[in-house]
């Protein structure tokens, strides 16, 4: 425990004078005199003269040396965080002492040094004369120490405890001007504009359950355990649905230095009120301005780390969806987001809610800017961007701005907003907040640097324990033999948990097309051990795919790349039919696989979901013998989120049609739809 001893003298004339037995004193404390206790320890540890000064000059009236005195006497009861004081007090001390000085003798384990601090009380305001190193002891005959705990209990109200609490680590952010906004993708994050900021700042990290659970404790908050934490084979739920955690125990956290989740914006609110009330310092939300300005942090790139085309260095800035994520879902709920929102190229190690500073910090020096957890702000959502009120008032606006993204979705450009209803959501398990405050500072308070600390031992324990991934085995390949018969082979895994390897043939031929879990669209067929790296395969049909995983006695690997065996596809005959059966090549899309039922036929449905900010192009290519050039009707059912143009329709190189579609005219029933398109002879659709 960190201990700092203070010694208190009043000195008149530069003499000493004895100090008289303490006595029970009624007066209570002032409450906002409480509220400077940590700035000013920090200030006196840190030997900056300059700002103490500054301080006690702004904060501290004529009667500077009561207010002291009762400042330092709150400090002596705040153990949790900054260790136990002893004070020397008379019953003289509040009495206001102009034209005479005031000496504190202090000593701290965390700079390992004594510190004299002269002070001279002059009318209205406090001189600060001398910051030294302090080597009196043995020069001043100390009075009897002051017990103020048992004094507090013996005299009611006279100190009035503080509730435990944790200071957040802040960084300074420098005034400054950025671009905010995008000139193109999201509407909602249109029109791109110049912001200009003032000086401020931001939590270091997201807060945390173990802060968290000291504002639950002083204010008795226990919501019930309704959290949306729900995932399953098809993934989340909705902003709706109703879970069964809450901020202390829901299905993704197992540390108290993991964000804190499961709470509502008016809860974040709450908590900043609360810590500011404590400290005297005014903690509140960030605005969707500072936000995007901070994760930027003066950089013009794609994300802040650099454009990353590949995405393959995101993993070392944030929690996304990776490869650890993807492997997690299919174990535990057979649930993928391939063909969906899709992972990331690499791993990061964590699959859901992760403990905060686990990646490096932008060059702000924040972290987990984005990715692990959305955040909380306090600013309005407006879906047509930023508009003329998009600053009202966030405790009546309908939608409250979120930023950053979570651990389930890819990394996206900065400028990506995110919305919460103010009331009507359910609170949910992949969002938190971080604080933020005016101004700057250069203090670091005794109660961050051991959260840190603390912080820092959980994050290596956490490490130490998680076990790397099993990479998916490289370069399969398929060849037919001369015989007829097909060899399978990969590259060895260089794991040397690796115990056997799987080989899982697919159920229906485009099985390497389709999106989500693998394993409901392959079966396992053989299992070889460890020093095998091909094996003669068999398809009971002329055409389909393998997948070769990885396991060992534990953990079971990431799926390869399917390898392929397919027959021709066979040309479609115009007029007719275009069987999904005959696609040739897919490109930018997958699809998903209805079995036939009772009632409907087996279906493959081309499904794409775009980032706004990526309007990729989906290609699907079918070989055609069109029998006679003239006028077609072409029959399709689609349909689309967006109104405008749909798909076109090439013959070759040459593009034969368009084809639009508006939501609110095309048929949302069945979504059939018309058009009349020429065709000349002998051509191939796509």
């Amino acid at each position: 425990m960190k201990i700092l001893y203070v010694l208190f003298f009043v000195l008149m004339s530069w003499g000493l004078h004895a100090l008289p037995d303490y006595q029970d004193h009624k007066q209570l404390p002032d409450k906002k005199v409480a509220s400077h206790v940590y700035p000013l320890i920090a200030l006196i540890n840190s030997g900056n003269t300059t700002e103490l000064e500054s301080y006690v000059h702004k904060h501290f009236s004529p009667y500077w040396s009561a207010q002291m005195a009762q400042t330092l006497a709150y400090f002596a009861l705040i153990e949790a965080n900054h260790g136990s004081l002893t004070f020397y007090a008379s019953r003289d001390y509040a009495t206001p002492l102009p034209q005479n000085e005031l000496v504190a003798i202090l000593y701290s384990e965390l700079t390992e040094s004594w510190l004299a601090l002269t002070l001279i009380g002059n009318g209205d305001k406090v001189e600060i004369v001398n910051v030294s190193s302090a080597n009196l002891l043995s020069d001043i005959e100390l009075p009897e120490a002051v017990d103020l705990v048992q004094a507090s209990k013996e005299t009611a109200g006279y100190v009035t405890k503080l509730a435990e609490h944790i200071v957040p680590p802040m960084v300074n952010i420098p005034a400054g001007d950025f671009i905010m906004g995008t000139t193109g993708g999201e509407k909602q994050a249109q029109p791109a504009h110049k912001v200009s900021l003032s000086a401020f700042q931001l939590g270091k990290y997201a807060v945390t359950v173990a802060e968290f659970s000291k504002f639950a404790a002083a204010t008795g908050y226990s919501p019930d355990s309704s959290c949306n934490d729900f995932i399953d084979a098809e993934g989340l739920r909705g902003p709706d649905h109703k879970g069964s955690g809450r901020w202390d125990k829901h299905r993704y956290n197992y540390s108290e230095y993991q964000p804190v989740t499961c709470i509502s914006w008016q809860d974040a609110n709450n908590y900043a009120a609360w810590l500011s009330e404590q400290t005297g310092q005014q903690y509140r939300l960030p605005t969707e301005q500072e936000w995007e300005y901070a994760t930027k942090a003066n950089t013009t790139s794609r994300y802040f780390w650099g454009d990353d085309p590949l995405q393959t260095e995101a993993c070392q800035y944030g929690n996304f969806a990776d490869l650890s994520g993807e492997q997690v879902n299919n174990r535990l709920y057979s649930y993928s987001n391939k063909g969906f929102i899709e992972h990331l190229n690499c791993d990061d190690g964590e699959a859901y809610n992760a403990i905060v500073g686990l990646y490096r910090p932008n060059p702000f020096g924040l972290y987990d800017m984005v990715g692990n957890v959305s955040q909380f702000l306090n600013s309005c959502f407006n879906p047509q961007g930023y508009v003329s009120d998009a600053a009202a008032d966030p405790a009546s606006c309908e939608f409250i701005a979120t930023r950053g993204g979570n651990w389930h979705y890819p990394a996206q450009p900065h400028s990506n907003r995110g919305r919460f209803k103010r009331e009507g959501w359910n609170v949910a398990a992949g969002i938190g907040f971080r604080l933020a405050m005016d101004g700057h500072s250069d203090v670091v308070l005794p109660g961050s640097q051991k959260f840190e600390q603390q912080l820092h031992q959980a994050q290596q324990a956490h490490l130490a324990m998680r076990a790397p991934l099993l990479a998916a085995v490289e370069k399969p390949s398929l060849a037919e033999r001369s015989n007829g018969k097909l060899l399978l082979s990969w590259l060895p895994s260089a794991d040397k948990r690796v115990t056997c390897y799987d080989i899982y043939r697919s159920r229906i031929k485009l099985a390497h097309l389709l999106a989500g879990y693998y394993q409901k669209h392959y079966e396992k067929t053989y299992t070889v051990g460890a020093d095998s790296t091909e094996l003669e395969v068999s398809l009971p049909d002329s055409d389909g795919s393998f997948i070769v995983v990885a396991r060992s006695d534990q953990l079971l690997g990431l799926p390869s790349e399917a390898v392929v065996k397919l027959a021709p596809a066979a040309v479609a005959t115009i007029p007719g039919r275009i069987n999904m059966q005959q696609l040739t090549h897919l490109h930018n899309a997958p699809l998903y696989y209805f079995a036939a039922s009772e009632d409907k036929p087996e279906r493959y449905l081309v499904f794409k979901t775009n980032k706004a900010t990526e309007q990729n192009t989906v290609t699907l290519r079918f070989d055609t013998e069109v029998t006679k050039a003239g006028w077609y009707r072409l029959n399709y059912k689609g349909s689309s989120f967006q109104n405008g143009e749909f798909f076109q329709l090439w013959q070759g190189r040459k593009l034969a049609g368009r084809v639009s579609y508006q939501r609110d005219i095309d048929d949302s029933v069945s979504n059939l739809s018309t058009k009349c398109i020429y065709r000349q002879a002998n051509s191939h659709w796509s």
